[in-house]
C-alpha cells in the first residue's frame, strides 16, 4: 500500500540534489555533476557548477534534458553520459540494530524541459527510487504473548544500478551482485511485549519510526533445506509465553486470595528450557519463509500473527544464520539452541489437539407390536 512515512525525503527535509543538463545540439553535456540548492521558497532550487557558479539557460537552446537524484550525500556513482543514463553500485550494507534510521530515502527524477514553457524554472517530479519496508506483529491468542528481543529481513539483495529509462518510466533497478544483507532491528534493553489486540510496530528504535528502505526486488523465500539456501526470510528472537487462570505450580504465577481470585501462572512455549523462571532472559530463533517482491515507490508492511486460530509460532530457521545477530551472553540473555530432535523447517510449536465434530442423525424404531403384558 502507498502511504507517507516519517522517514520519506519530501521538500522540508530535501535540502540539495544533484542535476545534469543535456542541451540540445550541445556536442558535450551541457552540465555536468551540477548541485540544486533549496532556496527560502520550498519549491524553489537554484543551480549551480559543481564549482559553484550560477546556471543560466543557454542561448540559442529551446530545450534540455535533465536528470537527477537527491539527496546529493547519498552513496552512489554516477554515470550520466551520452552513452547511458545510470546510477551504479548503489549499495545498502547489513544493518542489524537500528532498523532503517541509517536508510535513506533515494528519489530521482528526469523531465525534457522548453525553455519557453516556464523560462529558466523547470519543473522535476521526483519518484521515489527505493522500497519502504515496515513490519508489525500481534498474538492471536488473548492468552499468549511473546516477549522480543530482535526482529530481522534477512536475504534481501543489496547492490544494484539504477537505469533512468523514460519520462513516464524512470526508475528500472538491475541487481549486480548476489552478496545478501540483513536489515533489522535488536532491543538491546527492554524487550517489547507483543499481546493480543492491535498490531505492534516492531522496525523502530527509541518509539521512533524508521521503517527500511532497501533495493527494490524479486528475492524467493527459502527452502530451509540447504544450507548453502540464500533464500528470504523474516527472523525473530523471541520468548512464547501463555498465561493460564489458577493456582501456581509452586514458583510461576500469583497465589489467589480472597482479595484476587482470578490467580493466574505461566508457562514458556518456547523456547523449552528447564529454567523454571519465567521470566529469564531465555530466547531462541524462529522464522517465516516469505518471498521479497518490492517495488519502488511502494510501501509493504508485513503483519504477523501468532498463536492464531490458523497460525503458529514459526519454523526452525538454518542453521548458519548471518553472522552479527545476539548471541547467548550479549546482553545477559540466554539463546537456546534447536533441540536435537528438530531439523531446520520444523515448526516451534506442535499443532494444538483439536476434533473433527459430527453427530450422527436421529433413526426411527423399528415398527413392530410389542406385548405389554
Amino acid at each position: 500500500r502507498m502511504e507517507t512515512r516519517a522517514v520519506e525525503t519530501t521538500l522540508s527535509t530535501l535540502k540539495d540534489f544533484k542535476v545534469w543538463g543535456d542541451a540540445e545540439n550541445y556536442p558535450t553535456f551541457f552540465l555536468e555533476n551540477g548541485i540544486a540548492t533549496k532556496s527560502t521558497d520550498d519549491n524553489i532550487y537554484n543551480l549551480t557548477t559543481k564549482d559553484g557558479m550560477p546556471v543560466y539557460w543557454p542561448a540559442g537552446v529551446n530545450k534540455i534534458h535533465f536528470w537527477a537524484y537527491g539527496p546529493s550525500d547519498i552513496s552512489v556513482k554516477p554515470y550520466i553520459d551520452n552513452t547511458q543514463k545510470k546510477l551504479k553500485e548503489y549499495s545498502l550494507p547489513n544493518s542489524f540494530e537500528k532498523g532503517g534510521s541509517e536508510h535513506k530515502d533515494l528519489v530521482v527524477a528526469y523531465t525534457s524541459a522548453e525553455h519557453t514553457d516556464h523560462g529558466t524554472s523547470v519543473e522535476l517530479n521526483f519518484q521515489h527510487a527505493l522500497s519502504n519496508i515496515n513490519l508489525t506483529l500481534a498474538s492471536g491468542d488473548p492468552s499468549k504473548f511473546m516477549v522480543l528481543k530482535g526482529a530481522w529481513f534477512v536475504n534481501a539483495k543489496s547492490q544494484a544500478d539504477l537505469n533512468f529509462k523514460s519520462v513516464t518510466e524512470q526508475i528500472d533497478w538491475q541487481l549486480t551482485d548476489n552478496q545478501s544483507a540483513t536489515y533489522g532491528v535488536i532491543f538491546s534493553e527492554k524487550a517489547p511485549t507483543i499481546t493480543n489486540g492491535s498490531p505492534a510496530n516492531i522496525i523502530h528504535k527509541d518509539q521512533k519510526s524508521t521503517d527500511l528502505m532497501p533495493i527494490p526486488q524479486q528475492t524467493a523465500k527459502a527452502t530451509l533445506k540447504e544450507s548453502t539456501d540464500q533464500g528470504a526470510y523474516i527472523l525473530l528472537l523471541c520468548r512464547i509465553m501463555a498465561e493460564h487462570p489458577g493456582e501456581i505450580h509452586q514458583e510461576e504465577g500469583k497465589e489467589g486470595t480472597e482479595e484476587n481470585p482470578n490467580a493466574t501462572h505461566l508457562h514458556r512455549l518456547f523456547p523449552i528450557n528447564d529454567n523454571t523462571d519465567m521470566n529469564a532472559e531465555i530466547y531462541g530463533y524462529t522464522c517465516i519463509p516469505v518471498d521479497f517482491n518490492w517495488s519502488a515507490g511502494t510501501k509493504y508492511t508485513y503483519n504477523l500473527e501468532f498463536c492464531g486460530k490458523t497460525s503458529g509460532g514459526g519454523l526452525y530457521p538454518p542453521i548458519n544464520l548471518p553472522e552479527g545477530l545476539p548471541e547467548t551472553g550479549d546482553g545477559g540473555i540466554t539463546i537456546e539452541p534447536m533441540p536435537d530432535d528438530k531439523n531446520p523447517g520444523d515448526k516451534i510449536l506442535e499443532n494444538p489437539i483439536t476434533f473433527k465434530v459430527t453427530i450422527a442423525e436421529w433413526t426411527n424404531a423399528k415398527d413392530t407390536d410389542i406385548d405389554m403384558n
